[in-house]
């Protein structure tokens, strides 16, 4: 793929990266709530999912991540 057809992923890559870490972050110095251990690897699946172009990794990644987010909050 060259530089013309590549799709402009990079603004998304960053915030999953962001957030990839504030979780990481979480889990590590908070309590290591397994909410944050499962938004935490969602995320990354997901940054992984957009940086190589692979659908199948980024929707298991975003499930994982919302059920995480989700088990935070309720």
């Amino acid at each position: 793929m060259n530089a013309v057809s590549q799709p402009r992923s990079t603004p998304i890559l960053v915030v999953l990266a962001v957030f990839a870490v504030a979780n990481a972050i979480d889990f590590i110095f908070y309590g290591q709530h397994l909410y944050n251990l499962a938004a935490l690897i969602g995320l990354s699946v997901a940054a992984f999912g957009v940086a190589k172009n692979q659908t199948t990794a980024l929707n298991c990644g975003t499930v994982v991540a919302i059920a995480g987010i989700v088990a935070k909050y309720i």
